[in-house]
């Protein structure tokens, strides 16, 4: 019986080390409880780090399998612009959200991509995400350009 409650610490243990070296929102901690065992306490003042929180998903157009390649994702909060980045070829985005800092709230993922002669194609959703409960992790927003601004309504 001895045996397994060590195996049991050691799996704990390095459990936290992965998540150790694995996250990056470093400024947040979930604090663990301790580990009763015959010697005492074991795990006293240890934390539990929150691994980076990000949005990612797929730009398309018309259908879900017309990826857009170079499309402009921008991610919103409190009607300032946080981060922007563009696709990939297979239409694919990711940017943390954790390591902008911005907390807890309300978040708006837009993508757009210009169509000449066509116009501005254009898709937004949005997330909720409370730092305090942490969870979920990561957000799968995939967005579906369409017409926004035709040519000559500039």
């Amino acid at each position: 019986m001895k045996n397994g409650k060590v195996y049991s610490l050691i799996y704990l243990i390095s459990l936290l080390l992965m998540i150790g070296f694995v996250g990056g929102c470093s400024d947040i901690l979930v604090e663990t409880k301790p580990i009763e065992n015959q010697n005492g306490s074991l795990g006293k003042d240890t934390g539990l780090r929150i691994p980076d929180t990000f949005v990612h998903g797929v730009v398309s157009k018309d259908y879900w399998w017309n990826w857009v390649e170079n499309a402009k994702v921008e991610l919103w909060k409190d009607g300032n612009l946080l981060k922007s980045t563009f696709t990939n070829s297979q239409g694919a985005y990711s940017i943390c959200v954790c390591c902008l800092g911005a907390g807890s709230g309300t978040y708006i993922v837009k993508a757009q991509k210009l169509y000449k002669p066509d116009g501005i194609y254009t898709d937004t959703d949005s997330f909720y995400w409370d730092l305090q409960n942490g969870g979920p992790w990561d957000f799968e927003i995939d967005l579906q350009l369409t017409m926004m601004v035709e040519k000559g309504d500039n």
